[in-house]
């Protein structure tokens, strides 16, 4: 069941994965935000990408909580801020 049949809510149908990222593009596009841009700078990455493959496998079964403590370290503080 889709959302819109519980919510009522609708403000764009698409017919398939194609065209809903084309009108996501197309609804991002008519906001009229300033262009993004990178940090001046920044910190190099507390782990080594190449390590990265070793980290999560296909029989750990604890690989969400390999991605959340990168997150915790890296990503979250630099996007709040701390």
């Amino acid at each position: 069941m889709c959302h819109f049949r519980v919510s009522g809510g609708v403000d764009h149908f698409a017919q398939n994965e194609a065209e809903s990222y084309k009108k996501c593009r197309d609804v991002i596009l008519s906001l009229n935000l300033p262009p993004a841009s990178l940090p001046p700078s920044y910190d190099e990455p507390l782990h080594d990408v190449n390590d990265l493959d070793g980290l999560v496998t296909a029989d750990n079964p604890n690989a969400h909580q390999v991605a959340l403590a990168v997150l915790e370290d890296e990503f979250i503080p630099w996007f709040s801020g701390v």
